[in-house]
């Protein structure tokens, strides 16, 4: 639901990958979270983020995953608002 990954970058110590479809916000501020998504050497990697939005930067980046027709395909769509 929630882990850390260390990272040897110059730019970057750390990546979070979290799963909000069973986390809300009250537990997430029990981890840290806004101190987590405020610290520019963190990549935070978030699924089922729409649950947790209000809780989010405006300058977050939403990326999406849709099916197609094709099953062996996705279309992926960039945002930075969601």
């Amino acid at each position: 639901i929630f882990k850390r990954f260390k990272i040897h970058d110059s730019r970057f110590k750390s990546i979070y990958h979290i799963d909000c479809y069973r986390l809300t916000p009250k537990e997430l501020a029990v981890l840290d979270f806004q101190e987590i998504i405020n610290n520019p050497q963190n990549i935070v990697l978030i699924e089922w983020a729409e649950k947790i939005k209000k809780i989010l930067p405006k300058s977050a980046i939403w990326i999406k995953f849709a099916h197609t027709k094709n099953l062996n395909q996705r279309t992926i769509k960039i945002a930075t608002s969601g």
